[in-house]
């Protein structure tokens, strides 16, 4: 998976995660905040954060 989602209450965003993988044994994601995400993920983050 080289895209992440999930929601940040403290800040009423949702973040993006993007794979960053140096290497096969280094896994790394970076987070950004953003204002817009597929809106099937959307909806399911909406459902469990109760947005």
């Amino acid at each position: 998976m080289k895209t992440l989602y999930n929601y940040d209450e403290n800040n009423k965003k949702y973040i993006e995660f993007k794979y960053e993988n140096v290497n096969e044994y280094n896994i790394t994601y970076h987070g950004y905040h953003v204002g817009d995400i597929p809106p099937p993920i959307k909806k399911r983050l909406e459902e469990k954060f109760n947005i």
